[in-house]
């Protein structure tokens, strides 16, 4: 049993008939619009999903807004742009001041505990340090900002790395 596909203006993806069927009842089909190609059905154009710089100038802004939506994107109005943008402010503000609160903490701690347990040659890179910053390595400025709680990279230069153990340190 053979099948064949068949188009209608109503079934543009198509429908299967068998064969013997579709070439019994080929006049009636026709006639009721059925067709062997989507291509020969005369179906509108779809409409691009894009705009031109010209029709958004032309456009309202109740159907930019709602252009965007379909997007899936969420629209704000100024008001309430302005109210996220305030709120995130100022959970940021408060963030940021108990994260400062916590480093200071734990800089002062980590200040105590190394003052009681350096080594001889941690006590030599710091004096070093204190002579010359520049004079260290990478890895000595590193092994520095380790005494410090300094979290420093070899991806920093060497500038800044000398510049936030001196702050450490002048903490």
């Amino acid at each position: 049993m053979s099948k064949v596909f068949l188009f209608h203006k109503d079934f543009p993806q198509g429908k299967m008939f068998d064969a013997n069927q579709a070439e019994a009842n080929s006049d009636d089909m026709t006639e009721d619009g059925w067709v062997d190609t989507p291509a020969k059905l005369d179906l509108p154009k779809l409409k691009p999903k894009l705009i031109t710089d010209d029709a958004a100038k032309e456009a309202k802004p109740q159907e930019l807004v709602a252009m965007v939506k379909a997007l899936g994107y969420m629209v704000l109005t100024e008001v309430e742009f302005m109210a996220e943008v305030s709120k995130t402010a100022h959970q940021l503000h408060i963030d940021a001041k108990a994260a400062e609160e916590n480093l200071a903490a734990e800089t002062k701690s980590a200040a105590d505990q190394v003052g009681a347990v350096i080594g001889e040659e941690d006590q030599k890179l710091i004096d070093q340090f204190n002579e010359d910053a520049f004079s260290l390595t990478k890895p000595e400025l590193i092994q520095v900002g380790k005494m410090f709680d300094v979290r420093l990279t070899m991806n920093h230069n060497e500038a800044t790395m000398v510049e936030k153990l001196k702050e450490a340190i002048e903490a």
